[in-house]
């Protein structure tokens, strides 16, 4: 009955909740344990789904409270399971445990950001570290986290950057390895997609005039350029054109603050990785070069005035 009630999780909440109540009245044994696990995780994915969908913050956070509760039992559950084989929860090789804490990470994550002075903060980075323990937590693994970091209502840009930069490390890491290249392509298009969020994330974090919070963000596009422009892989000419007029923004803005030498650094890359658009050269570098030569005079006027003050 609650797999026919696909279409309203709220009832398929209630009977995946029943039919756990009613395995509770059987011999806890391994199996009856296996199948509450299982109602328990329906039961919080479905808590999710109605979260989603709810219509304002007050009717979505008893939704979040209840999946939190939903995932304290099912984790008590999955201790006991463990308990059988002689082991402690989470186990190495257990998929579902991946799911929970994802599961957890996301009610959580939400509740924080919809509730104000909530203190529980500090515990989702207890839950990424935990989730970072677990050899099934892969590269799709981290880029759900990021994701769910900053879905409405939850922003918490921190640990997107973490759970990008441990996807973009996993995926990275397999390259290596592959040597199928249908694989290798479609690898390469997560990796930039994954360099796309996590230069934004970063860039998203302070003014848009202040250079120093920009240090990070010139880290990660100086690595995805290094990605970008390898010979012996084919990218999209968007993905370097995307790159390109990001950086250039950047430097405009800090250019118009007055941050002249930044801006040359910033300016002088998305010309670097313009110099590679074929696409694109001829309609924007002539307009390109006449800004980044009012910046080289700008930058070259005060270098002179500081030469004077100093003599």
């Amino acid at each position: 009955m609650a797999l026919q009630a696909k279409e309203n999780p709220h009832r398929m909440k209630k009977l995946y909740l029943l039919c756990k109540n009613l395995l509770c009245l059987l011999e806890p044994d391994e199996c009856a344990l296996l199948r509450q696990k299982t109602c328990l995780l329906m039961c919080a994915a479905c808590g999710l789904t109605l979260a989603r969908v709810a219509d304002s913050l007050q009717s979505m956070i008893p939704e979040l409270e209840e999946v939190l509760s939903t995932v304290a039992d099912c984790r008590t559950v999955c201790e006991h399971l463990a308990a059988f084989s002689g082991s402690d929860f989470p186990q190495s090789n257990d998929k579902s445990a991946v799911l929970l804490l994802l599961y957890h990470f996301e009610a959580l994550a939400k509740l924080v950001s919809a509730k104000r002075g909530d203190n529980r903060a500090d515990d989702l980075d207890a839950l990424f570290d935990e989730l970072h323990s677990l050899p099934l937590a892969d590269a799709k693994t981290f880029e759900t986290i990021a994701g769910l970091a900053v879905e409405y209502p939850a922003y918490h840009a921190e640990i997107c950057t973490r759970g990008l930069k441990v996807a973009i490390g996993k995926i990275e890491q397999s390259l290596s390895t592959m040597e199928n290249k249908e694989s290798k392509n479609e690898a390469l298009k997560r990796l930039s997609g994954l360099y796309r969020m996590l230069i934004d994330t970063c860039l998203k974090q302070g003014s848009d005039s202040d250079p120093v919070n920009k240090e990070e963000s010139w880290k990660h596009c100086n690595e995805a350029f290094l990605l970008l422009s390898k010979p012996d892989q084919s990218f999209p000419e968007t993905e370097l054109a995307w790159l390109t007029t990001r950086a250039w923004n950047v430097g405009v803005k800090l250019f118009v603050s007055d941050h002249v030498v930044e801006a040359e650094h910033w300016c002088a890359f998305a010309l670097r990785l313009l110099a590679k658009l074929d696409l694109y050269k001829e309609s924007y570098e002539k307009r390109m070069n006449n800004v980044y030569q009012e910046i080289l005079e700008k930058k070259d006027l005060m270098t002179r005035k500081l030469h004077k003050t100093a003599v």
